[in-house]
């Protein structure tokens, strides 16, 4: 057994328990500093994570609208594109239409009195004229007169007649094949006029 006994004075022992370690203290400053400066961090970081996160799902919802919107607008552009697609179609159609309109308003001038007409079949670029006429000489007449519908036809073929008989009175029966002109080449030939009307008269002029 063995028993330590401190033989320094009252005195200088209580002055030496009063002494603070400086290595000790300044450990112990540091690790303090270290815990503050860790749980700072990690509560940081908690709240900026929770921002990110909120971020996130900000632009998540965004993203699904924004994913909305294009499938919509690639919707309507699909639509306009049909649209389109059916408006070109129309134009097509229309430039290459019978102008049944121009036609048939040129034609009542060009009837002679003794031509009845009977059928008249009409389709883009080509009519199919039949009727009857008193006589041979009305048929050329009339095909003379659609020949001359210059703004119109632009081909008349040789008519076919046959003969016919309606009570006691013999008729002459005639098909007549036309080529016409399409909307858009009347319009254009209709716009053409006022330019040579006006290169007429300057002709005139001088």
């Amino acid at each position: 057994m063995q028993v330590l006994f401190d033989l320094r004075a009252p005195k200088i022992v209580q002055t030496q328990e009063k002494q603070i370690d400086a290595l000790r203290l300044l450990s112990m400053i540091l690790f303090c500093g270290f815990v503050v400066v860790s749980l700072f961090n990690i509560a940081y970081t908690v709240i900026n994570l929770r921002d990110v996160r909120a971020q996130l799902d900000s632009i998540k919802g965004e993203q699904s609208v924004l994913v909305g919107q294009a499938a919509k607008i690639d919707t309507e552009i699909a639509t306009l594109r049909l649209y389109k697609e059916k408006i070109k179609a129309y134009v097509a159609f229309s430039k290459e239409e019978m102008p049944s309109v121009e036609f048939l308003a040129s034609l009542e001038g060009a009837m002679p009195g003794g031509v009845k007409l009977t059928r008249m079949d009409m389709k883009p670029g080509n009519v199919v004229i039949r009727g009857v006429a008193i006589t041979d000489q009305d048929i050329v007449d009339f095909g003379g007169k659609l020949d001359g519908m210059k703004n119109i036809v632009t081909k008349v073929d040789a008519p076919v007649t046959a003969k016919t008989t309606v009570g006691s009175r013999i008729l002459v029966e005639f098909t007549v094949p036309l080529a016409v002109k399409t909307v858009s080449e009347v319009a254009a030939a209709m716009a053409e006029l006022p330019a040579e009307e006006s290169a007429a008269g300057e002709g005139i002029g001088q």
